[in-house]
């Protein structure tokens, strides 16, 4: 009997000294899910900024695409105006000359 509990008391021992280690373990491990959690947090917050500036150029990319279209309209049509215009003068001229 006295050889059962001794045997039952270096169990106990072991078993307490496992519990231990797990305990350090799990504090541990929740310290570092805790920060990674934040880290996580951090991540998202970011990558919510970088996917705004991302769509705010994407706008301007956008109106400046608009802005450049317009500005080649008006110098082709202003080409094409001159050109008109030097025609109708050259088709002037040339019946005035004869």
């Amino acid at each position: 009997m006295a050889k059962r509990l001794k045997s039952a008391e270096g169990s106990s021992a072991d078993m307490q000294r496992r519990i231990d280690e797990l305990t350090v373990q799990f504090n541990s491990a929740s310290g570092d899910n805790q920060r990674l959690q934040a880290e996580m947090a951090r991540m998202r917050s970011a990558m919510q900024e970088l996917q705004d500036k991302n769509d705010a150029l994407a706008r301007e990319n956008k109106q400046l695409s608009g802005t450049l279209r317009l500005v080649r309209q008006n110098r082709f049509y202003a080409f094409a105006s001159r050109r008109r215009h030097i025609a109708v003068s050259l088709s002037e001229w040339l019946y005035v000359i004869m």
